[in-house]
């Protein structure tokens, strides 16, 4: 996000100036074979950390949703689930959205919308399908059905699917 003063903003562990080397490392789209995979590991610890959020956290959703929107189908599921952590966080804890990313970040939440239907559209990667949902769900409002989404597993959804239907 151009123009941003990152020393000015903050994240769960001070001062975010070390957040837009994070978010360049994006623009190369790196895979993510497992939860500790960089540079993801540290921007959900630092920007939606034990369910909080920060001022940085709203100029990063902006910087992923710029991001992503050059090549949707290369997104993997941090490009989805991070900020729809955000917003969840941001609702449960009643957050509102610092003035200066108001607009901005309500406006990447809808582009980040449109690139997890392009994903729905083609993506394969089961993880990254899940956390477009949720992304989606977020995006209107819904996140108590976009946390269930982002954190129920496959297994998990398996069995309560059978449980429901053995009713």
């Amino acid at each position: 996000m151009s123009g941003v003063d990152w020393n000015l903003l903050h994240d769960a562990y001070g001062r975010a100036a070390g957040i837009p080397l994070l978010l360049q490392q994006l623009d190369d789209f790196p895979a993510e074979p497992e939860a500790e995979s960089e540079p993801w590991f540290t921007l959900w610890s630092t920007l939606c950390h034990q369910g909080d959020v920060y001022s940085a956290s709203f100029a990063a959703v902006v910087a992923m949703d710029a991001i992503l929107a050059k090549a949707p189908e290369r997104a993997t599921p941090s490009f989805f689930g991070l900020p729809a952590c955000i917003e969840i966080a941001r609702t449960n804890k009643g957050h509102e959205v610092p003035k200066q990313f108001a607009q901005p970040y309500w406006a990447a939440l809808e582009g980040l919308a449109r690139s997890a239907l392009v994903y729905l559209r083609d993506g394969k990667e089961q993880d990254t399908r899940a956390s477009a949902l949720s992304l989606i769900a977020a995006s209107v409002g819904e996140a108590r059905i976009a946390e269930v989404l982002l954190e129920v597993q496959e297994d998990a959804l398996n069995d309560l699917l059978e449980w429901l239907r053995s009713r």
